[in-house]
């Protein structure tokens, strides 16, 4: 697996990504309609803006030439952190978030916080991060999607 700094090239593939996780991953989590309003949430243009923009440090796991998964950090909020179905599982995930835990650090911020979904709050509760305040997401069409806040300290 190779990680690199994400560039608007990849917005197709990125959003590709973030449609499959919802779709397949947050099953458990979410009902078929919350799903869709979420996959609904941020176009492929919206991704292509964002890294034109580099207000977000986005970064992308590849392998094998293929996308499987990207993360992106702005300050000390860790904004998202996606992977490939298919790519579930295989420490993708993890070897982003210390890719973005560490870009933190760097930028000298030590305690981080994220916006969980539901079906990941395992996930960053068994790499330190605690569930500060539960809350509700409003999207398009009355959709509310559950999500908890979480945070973690971080040592250089």
């Amino acid at each position: 697996m190779h990680l690199r700094e994400a560039v608007p090239g990849d917005a197709h593939r990125i959003h590709a990504v973030f449609v499959a996780a919802i779709r397949h991953l947050a099953a458990d989590a979410y009902s078929p309609l919350e799903r869709a309003a979420w996959a609904a949430a941020r176009s492929e243009d919206a991704f292509r803006e964002s890294l034109s923009g580099r207000q977000e440090w986005t970064l992308v796991a590849e392998e094998g030439g293929r996308l499987v998964g990207f993360g992106s950090l702005l300050g000390r909020e860790i904004q998202m952190l996606y992977v490939h179905p298919d790519a579930a599982g295989k420490g993708v995930g993890s070897a982003l978030l210390a890719a973005l835990e560490k870009q933190a650090t760097a930028l000298g911020h030590h305690r981080l916080r994220l916006r969980a979904s539901l079906n990941a709050e395992a996930f960053y509760a068994s790499r330190g991060y605690t569930a500060v305040e539960r809350g509700v997401r409003r999207l398009d069409g009355g959709i509310s999607l559950g999500y908890v806040w979480m945070e973690k300290t971080v040592h250089a």
